[in-house]
């Protein structure tokens, strides 16, 4: 009598490491944006931002009126009610994909005077997002360990039998 022959080959599927790649980018740009706004936006309302950023010098007299109304000369606050909005409200980074490959955004709420412009006012937008080349750097050593971790999960390797039953 003759036994049946089946032969069993485990493999991983090449489409399935092109989707573990980019569920793994994915989770990496999630962390990346969320070390953003909690720990590089707040150092934009400290002092010495202005110089570390590079901020637009404002008017004496705004400075000299913010100081006499609220007691303090820090960057990028007036009344303080955009430092509240951008670090209290902890927003959902979205990834997306793009020509080029993925981008995540971070859709931080701020008051709507951030992109009032006032004749050769500042780019408050801009300066709220501008980040240093070290601080660059911490976000992506983040984004790669997020990425190293994602893909050492053990994965559930697909199976094809070879053979009559």
């Amino acid at each position: 009598m003759l036994t049946p022959f089946v032969k069993r080959i485990v493999y991983d599927a090449p489409e399935d490491d092109a989707k573990r790649i980019e569920t793994a980018l994915r989770a990496g740009l999630r962390k990346a944006t969320q070390t953003w706004q909690k720990d590089v936006a707040p150092r934009h309302f400290r002092y010495g931002a202005q110089g570390r950023y590079g901020y637009k010098q404002r008017s004496r007299k705004y400075r000299d009126r913010k100081m006499r109304v609220y007691g303090h000369r820090r960057p990028l606050v007036y009344s303080g009610e955009s430092e509240h909005w951008v670090l209290t409200r902890r927003a959902q980074p979205k990834t997306r994909r793009t020509r080029v490959g993925l981008t995540a955004t971070l859709p931080v709420v701020v008051p709507k005077y951030f992109f009032m412009y006032r004749g050769a006012g500042p780019d408050k937008y801009a300066e709220l997002t501008a980040t240093l080349p070290e601080e660059y750097e911490q976000l992506f050593q983040g984004v790669d360990a997020v990425i190293e971790t994602e893909l050492q999960k053990p994965t559930r390797p697909r199976r094809k039998n070879i053979g009559h039953p």
